[in-house]
């Protein structure tokens, strides 16, 4: 009768470390369809807020390299929920210059935006050469994308993040 409590316990114990684990590693993103069709690209269900909020974790985002370290890509073929790609902090004004090439967005829903200390300032429209100008920044910055079953793709300069001093999330 012993050995069979000893052996509910270890059970029991092993259970509650899988849940555990399990509800620690997940970061309780679920995937959102694509609901208004496939000619709109518009986000339905993540608001702005989620986006300035960073609420929510964000599922298939790959982050890689080229092939001889002159830039990264970042792309999914079906992204779900809030990325945030670089965070920068300015103690006085500064300029700031995104510079992305192949930003294509190929399904679903998706927004690109620059949030500043808790506000959009600006989105980036998907383009073969996109950028975004901003001037006389201060504060925390972010270039965060958001996604309901998305597929995109976009590349950054390796001079543009040592420029910035900017740690490619990934």
């Amino acid at each position: 009768m012993r050995q069979i409590k000893n052996i509910l316990w270890i059970l029991l114990a092993i259970s509650v470390l899988a849940v555990g684990g399990w509800w620690f590693l997940s970061d309780g993103v679920e995937h959102i369809e694509d609901s208004n069709g496939p000619d709109n690209t518009e986000l339905a269900v993540i608001t702005d807020e989620n986006i300035i909020n960073m609420d929510m974790g964000a599922l298939n985002v790959e982050c890689s390299t080229g092939l001889l370290n002159d830039g990264v890509t970042i792309s999914s073929d079906k992204f779900t929920g809030v990325y945030e790609v670089f965070l920068t902090n300015y103690v006085g004004k500064s300029d700031l210059l995104i510079d992305l090439a192949g930003f294509h967005v190929t399904g679903g829903n998706f927004k690109m935006a620059v949030v500043n200390e808790g506000k959009i300032i600006a989105t980036i429209e998907q383009g073969l050469f996109a950028e975004c100008h901003l001037e006389d920044l201060t504060g925390t910055t972010a270039l965060r994308i958001a996604g309901e079953s998305a597929a995109f793709t976009f590349s950054m300069d390796r001079l543009f993040c040592e420029e910035y001093h900017i740690e490619i999330n990934g």
